[in-house]
C-alpha cells in the first residue's frame, strides 16, 4: 500500500517504452540489452546518461537484431566467471587460506548479481 506495489500508477509510454510495450518477446529483449548497456559502461563508461527516457534505448523487436550481441557476450562472461569461481572453490578444499582466496570472487560475483535483481 505505501509504494503501490512495483507499479508507477501513471506510466506514460515516453517515460519507459520497454514497460510500456505490449509484446513480452520485445521487452525480454530489450531488458537483456539494458543489461547489456550496464554491462559496457561498467567496464567503458564513455557515455553515461541519467536518463533513458524518450527511446534513448531503442526497443529490440526480433532475436537477430545485431545489438543482441551486447547482452550475449555479457552474460556469457558472466557465466564463465561462475564457472570459474565454481571451479576454483572446488580445488581449493585442502587449505584454508587458498579456500579463502578462492571465496573472493564467488562472493564478488554474487554481490554483482544480486545488485541486478532490483532492475530486472
Amino acid at each position: 500500500w505505501y509504494t503501490s506495489g512495483t507499479q508507477i500508477a501513471r506510466m506514460d509510454p515516453y517515460s519507459n517504452p520497454i514497460a510500456a510495450s505490449d509484446d513480452l518477446q520485445v521487452r525480454i529483449l530489450s531488458y537483456a540489452l539494458v543489461h547489456g548497456m550496464y554491462v559496457k559502461l561498467l567496464f567503458w563508461p564513455v557515455f553515461l546518461c541519467y536518463d533513458y527516457s524518450q527511446d534513448a534505448v531503442p526497443l529490440v523487436q526480433s532475436t537477430g537484431d545485431l545489438r543482441m550481441l551486447l547482452p550475449c557476450a555479457a552474460y556469457l562472461v558472466f557465466f564463465l566467471a561462475i564457472c570459474a569461481s565454481l571451479q576454483a572453490l572446488r580445488n581449493m578444499r585442502k587449505s584454508l587460506a587458498l579456500r579463502l582466496q578462492a571465496e573472493a570472487p564467488a562472493l564478488g560475483l554474487a554481490i554483482f548479481a544480486l545488485s541486478f535483481l532490483p532492475m530486472t
